[in-house]
């Protein structure tokens, strides 16, 4: 898959909208609230514990303090900030599903914020490239995006879109018999099966080519290609153990370290792992940053400055070496780049 290899740090913003214009209204405990003892006079109070909750890095009362003004707010526009703070606070925490049900609640109150309108369509669209929803939530995505006047990702929502479309509109290959062929037909048949979307075949397909490759880079290939085979098929999860194994077959092959790199980050980004996948993720582009450093280096940052985020001390571990080029490396059709999965927000998302 030849893709342009973007590079986009992951740079969350601080805080959310700035706070409307409220009417003042007392109210008891807020709703939700981690903290009972802790009441909001009126909306401005409530919203900028929120901001104050979330430059600490305190989701949980951060989301509190925002429902808490939500229930305040007197306007429909004030309500709209409030939700749109609670996706906000809700896409760093990586729920998307539950990101994209406040943040609808939001565009209807207030369909013309394009602020809004943008985080429901990356929540949308997280949803779709993690397997956790299909082309109908992609096409919301495409549509939230066109409004919000978003282009870095409408284009990876709308090139998604075109692979979906074009899994239909292509004559899918028969079941073939894989006996006697030797490895680079297999992988050649293998190959061709998956641009088709018939990933479940293509699986089985390069399964075959590494029972029957002799070298360990031949081996590492085929996992590695059935690791690829899933991060495109969008279920990226399952794809750890082939990377892995790819590893195992060429510990220091650089493509095989970037993959397994990125499947560890996806699986933590899904929202489905940890921290803990977060720093394997770190740990192996750090590897493949020693093997060499001039390959995708962008993804050792991009891992590194997420764990900044979440466990600053772990990240003072990684020293990034950048002496050999820019950091694109050389392409190749297996390797795994960031554009695959779109995973990236920026700072307007909030």
């Amino acid at each position: 898959m030849k893709r342009l290899f973007w590079h986009l740090f992951i740079i969350w913003a601080v805080l959310p909208l700035g706070v409307l214009a409220q009417d003042n209204k007392a109210t008891e405990t807020p709703v939700g609230s981690k903290e009972p003892d802790a009441a909001y006079k009126n909306f401005k109070d409530a919203y900028a514990a929120g901001n104050q909750a979330l430059k600490d890095k305190k989701w949980g009362d951060a989301f509190a303090a925002y429902k808490a003004a939500e229930d305040l707010a007197t306007s429909d526009i004030g309500k709209a900030q409030a939700d749109n703070a609670q996706g906000w606070v809700l896409l760093k925490e990586k729920k998307w599903k539950e990101a994209k049900e406040i943040l609808s609640k939001a565009a209807e109150a207030d369909p013309d914020n394009k602020t809004v309108q943008k985080n429901l369509g990356v929540a949308c669209y997280r949803m779709y490239e993690y397997g956790f929803a299909g082309v109908p939530v992609l096409r919301e995505a495409i549509k939230d995006l066109e409004i919000s006047d978003d282009t870095e990702f409408l284009d990876m929502a709308k090139g998604a879109q075109t692979r979906e479309d074009s899994y239909t509109q292509m004559t899918p290959e028969p079941e073939p018999n894989l006996d006697g062929l030797n490895f680079k037909a297999l992988t050649a048949l293998g190959d061709k099966v998956q641009s088709k979307g018939q990933f479940d075949l293509a699986l089985k397909i390069f399964k075959k080519a590494e029972d029957v490759a002799v070298s360990p880079g031949a081996k590492g290939a085929a996992a590695n290609r059935q690791g690829k085979v899933l991060i495109d098929a969008r279920r990226p999860n399952e794809s750890i153990p082939y990377f892995e194994r790819a590893v195992k077959y060429q510990p220091n092959e650089k493509v095989f370290l970037n993959n397994l790199g990125f499947s560890y980050w996806v699986l933590y980004d899904s929202g489905k792992g940890t921290v803990s996948d977060l720093k394997k993720a770190a740990d192996v582009f750090y590897k493949g940053n020693a093997v060499d450093p001039s390959y995708h280096v962008d993804n050792l940052k991009m891992a590194v400055e997420e764990l900044k985020e979440v466990d600053p001390e772990s990240a003072k571990a990684y020293t990034i070496k950048e002496d050999k080029g820019d950091g694109a490396g050389a392409e190749d059709d297996n390797t795994v780049k960031k554009e695959d999965s779109g995973t990236k927000t920026d700072q307007d998302t909030k």
